[in-house]
C-alpha cells in the first residue's frame, strides 16, 4: 500500500512524526511529494526520524521510538521523496537529509507507448496508428503555437485528453450509431480522437492560435476540421437562463459557455482564465443554474477569496498545545459535503477561489486537484473529497501559478473580447430597472420605465452604430486616470449615478403623489442626468486638465441636451430633479456663519464648491452600496471627511 502526501510548510515536526508512526505501524510506502516546501528547519528535524526508521531497519528492530513513545516497526515500510527544484516556495534539503536517499533522475516518458497503451485500454481498435498522431499533434501544438503561461501540452493534458476519447467511444458504442459504423471502425475512431482533442485542447487557445491550431489538425488528420462544442438542449436552457437574467449572450461567450461544461466533465479541478470583466463569473452562475434547471439538481456555489485570509483560515490550523485541529474555510466546506448532513450529497458543489494563484496557498490543493483527490491535512486527517465537487480558480493570469497546479487543471480562457460593449450596455441597460426583494429576488419598478425609456437610445443603438454612451467609454478607456482604468469600473459607476437618478425620480414622485414627474419633465432630467452620470463616472478619476478635454467631447456628441445658456464645463454644473434644469454647484454653497471666538477651532468647515460637488457625488456612490476608492491630498481629506459625515452619510449602513 502507498499513501501519498503534499508536503506543506504547515507541516510541523510533530505532524511529520505521526504520520511516520502510522506508515511505521502498517508497513505502507509513503510518497512525500513536493517535500522541499517543508520549513528548512523542520527538514532538519525530520532528517533526525527518518534515520530513527532506517537504523531500526538495518538492524531488524521489532519497535523504535517515535515522538518519545515506542512504535511497532513493519519491515515493509519505505519512505520516498519527490521535488520540483526551482519551483517557488522551494527550499534546498540539507547535508544530513540528502544522505538518507538514494537520488533518481527522472527521463523524459515515451508518451507514444503510454498513448498507446491507454487507448488500447480504452477498447480503440487502431491504438497504435492514433497514438503516434495524437503525440505528434500535442508537439507540434507545443512548437507552433504562441507560448502561454496556461499552455499545458504535457504528459497530464495528453491522459485527460486520451480518457476523454474512450468515454466518447463508450457513449457511441451504447447508441445505436455504433451497429452501422462497424465496417469502418478505424474512421469511427480518428473521427472521436479529434473531437476529443478539440474539447480539451480549444477552450483553452487564444484567438491569435485558432488558425494555427486548425492547420495542425488538418495535417495530423487529413480531412478533420475543429469542432465547436454542441449540445443544444443545454444551449437552449442557457439561453432561457439569460433571458432570466437579463444578460445578452453573444455567440463566442456562448461557446466558452459550452466549453466550460465540457472541461467539467473531464476534469474536476478547472482554472478560468481571463481579464476582468471578460464574462468568466456570469458564465459559472448560468451555467450552475442552467445546468439545475436541466437536470433538477440543486448546485449550490462557493466563493472565496483567497487572498482575503490567510493559509491557516483557508486550510485549517493545529494546536501544537492541545493538538486541538479547527477547520479552515475550504476545509469546513468540505467537510460538510461529506458528512452529508442536509443532503448535500446530492447537490452539485463549485468552490470558486477567486484571487490571483500564489503558489503559498494553491499549492495545497495539488493533491486535490490530482486523480485520488485526497486533501491532507497537518493533524494527519485525510479528507476524500466527494465526486460531485469542482474546484474552480477563477483568475486574470497565470503569471505567479507553477506548472504542477497548472497541468492538474483543465483551463477555459476568456479574451477581453468575449464580451462587446454592445452586450456590456445592454446588460447594464436591462438591469437598471430591477430592484432587489430579499423575499421575492427581483422585481420591475414602475416609476424607471419613463426615466429608461427617455436614455435608451443614448445608451444602447439602434441603428447598427455606436451610442452616445459607447462613444464616451472608448474616450475615457483612452484618456489618463490616476489609477488603472477599465471598462468595468468605468461602467459600474456609471449605473451606480444612474440607479441614483431613479432613486431621485422615485423620491420626488412620492413626495408629489398629485403631480408626479412625466412628460418632458422626466425626458429632461433623465438625458441631463445621464450625461452628468457619464461625466463623473468616466471622468471622475481624471486630472481636471484631462477632465476639460472630456467635457468638450461630452458636449460636442450631446449638445442636444444641453441647453444654450449653459457654461462649456459641465464639471460646473448640477442637474435639478425639480425642474430638470442646470444649475451651478456654486449657487448651491450654503452660508456659514461662525462665531467670532469660534474662528481658531479646527473642527469648523467651510463648504466650498469643491466640498459640495465631491460630496454630492460620493453620496451617489455611497447610497448605491457600492465600494469607493477617495484620492485626496493630506490638507484636503479631514475637512471633507467632516463634511460628509454632516451631510448624514453616516446614517447609510454600507
Amino acid at each position: 500500500m502507498t499513501i501519498h502526501f503534499i508536503g506543506d510548510e504547515t507541516f510541523d515536526f510533530n505532524a511529520m512524526g505521526r504520520i511516520f508512526c502510522g506508515l511505521c505501524q502498517v508497513g505502507a510506502w509513503g510518497c512525500f511529494d513536493e517535500f522541499n516546501r517543508l520549513e528548512e528547519r523542520i527538514l532538519s528535524a525530520v532528517s533526525q526520524q527518518i534515520l530513527t526508521i532506517q537504523r531500526g531497519l538495518i538492524d531488524r528492530q521489532s519497535s523504535i521510538e517515535l515522538l518519545g513513545k515506542p512504535i511497532r516497526l513493519n519491515e515493509n515500510v519505505g519512505i520516498f521523496v519527490t521535488m520540483n527544484p526551482g519551483y517557488a516556495g522551494r527550499r534546498n534539503l540539507p547535508e544530513n537529509l540528502k544522505n538518507l536517499f538514494r537520488s533518481v533522475a527522472m527521463f523524459m516518458p515515451d508518451k507514444t507507448q503510454i498513448s498507446q497503451v491507454l487507448l488500447y485500454s480504452q477498447g480503440f481498435v487502431s491504438a497504435s496508428a492514433l497514438a503516434e498522431s495524437v503525440v505528434n499533434l500535442f508537439a507540434m501544438c507545443e512548437d507552433k503555437m504562441s507560448k502561454r503561461s496556461h499552455y499545458d501540452f504535457g504528459l497530464r493534458a495528453l491522459k485527460v485528453m486520451l480518457s476523454s476519447a474512450g468515454s466518447l467511444r463508450r457513449k457511441l458504442v451504447k447508441s445505436s450509431v455504433w451497429n452501422n459504423a462497424e465496417s469502418d471502425v478505424t474512421k469511427v475512431e480518428k473521427c472521436l480522437i479529434v473531437e476529443a482533442v478539440c474539447n480539451n485542447i480549444l477552450p483553452k487557445v487564444v484567438k491569435e492560435d485558432n488558425s494555427i491550431f486548425a492547420s495542425i489538425v488538418q495535417n495530423i488528420f487529413p480531412g478533420s476540421s475543429v469542432q465547436s462544442s454542441l449540445d443544444n438542449e443545454l444551449k437552449e436552457e442557457i439561453l432561457a437562463t439569460c433571458t432570466r437574467q437579463k444578460y445578452v449572450p453573444g455567440d463566442e461567450w456562448l461557446q466558452k459557455v459550452l466549453q466550460l461544461k465540457q472541461v467539467m466533465e473531464m476534469r474536476h479541478g478547472v482554472m478560468l482564465v481571463g481579464s476582468v470583466a471578460s464574462g468568466k463569473s456570469s458564465a459559472l452562475r448560468v451555467l450552475l443554474d442552467s445546468l439545475e434547471s436541466l437536470d433538477g439538481i440543486k448546485g449550490d456555489l462557493y466563493i472565496i477569496d483567497p487572498k482575503a485570509v490567510t493559509k491557516s483560515h483557508l486550510y485549517g490550523e493545529l494546536d501544537s498545545t492541545t493538538m486541538e485541529w479547527t477547520d479552515g474555510i475550504f476545509t469546513l466546506i468540505i467537510r460538510q459535503i461529506i458528512l452529508n448532513q442536509k443532503g448535500e450529497r446530492d447537490h452539485r458543489h463549485w468552490v470558486v477561489f477567486d484571487g490571483d494563484i500564489d503558489p503559498d496557498w494553491a499549492e495545497n490543493l495539488n493533491s486535490v486537484l490530482d486523480d485520488n483527490m485526497i486533501l491532507t491535512l497537518p493533524s494527519g486527517e485525510r479528507l476524500e473529497i466527494p465526486r460531485n465537487v469542482r474546484v474552480i480558480l477563477e483568475v486574470d493570469t497565470l503569471t505567479h501559478a507553477t506548472p504542477a497546479t497548472v497541468s492538474r487543471c483543465g483551463l477555459v480562457w476568456m479574451s477581453e473580447d468575449t464580451i462587446h460593449d454592445d452586450m456590456r450596455l445592454a446588460h447594464l441597460f436591462n438591469t437598471l430597472s430591477l430592484k432587489m426583494n430579499n423575499q421575492e429576488g427581483y422585481f420591475e419598478s414602475d416609476d424607471s420605465k419613463l426615466f429608461l425609456e427617455a436614455i435608451k437610445p443614448m445608451i444602447i443603438a439602434t441603428d447598427g452604430g455606436s451610442s452616445l454612451v459607447s462613444h464616451a467609454l472608448e474616450f475615457a478607456l483612452n484618456a489618463c486616470h490616476v489609477m488603472t482604468v477599465t471598462r468595468e469600473r468605468l461602467l459600474t459607476g456609471l449605473k451606480a449615478l444612474i440607479s441614483r437618478g431613479l432613486d431621485m425620480v422615485r423620491e420626488y414622485n412620492e413626495s408629489h403623489p398629485d403631480f408626479p414627474m412625466d412628460g418632458d419633465h422626466m425626458v429632461m432630467f433623465a438625458r441631463r442626468w445621464l450625461l452628468h452620470s457619464i461625466l463623473w463616472s468616466f471622468g471622475g478619476s481624471c486630472s481636471w486638465p484631462v477632465r476639460e478635454q472630456f467635457n468638450h467631447f461630452l458636449c460636442r456628441i450631446g449638445s442636444e441636451f444641453i441647453p444654450c445658456d449653459v457654461e462649456t464645463n459641465l464639471f460646473d454644473y448640477r442637474v435639478k430633479v425639480e425642474n430638470g434644469e442646470y444649475e451651478t454647484w456654486s449657487s448651491c454653497v450654503p452660508r456659514v456663519e461662525v462665531e467670532y471666538h469660534r474662528l481658531m477651532d479646527a473642527d469648523i468647515v467651510v463648504p466650498t464648491t469643491d466640498t459640495i460637488r465631491n460630496t454630492d457625488i460620493v453620496q451617489s456612490f455611497i447610497t448605491s452600496r457600492l465600494p469607493l476608492i477617495r484620492k485626496l491630498y493630506a490638507a484636503l481629506s479631514k475637512p471633507f471627511l467632516k463634511l460628509f459625515l454632516s451631510r448624514g452619510l453616516h446614517s447609510f449602513s454600507c
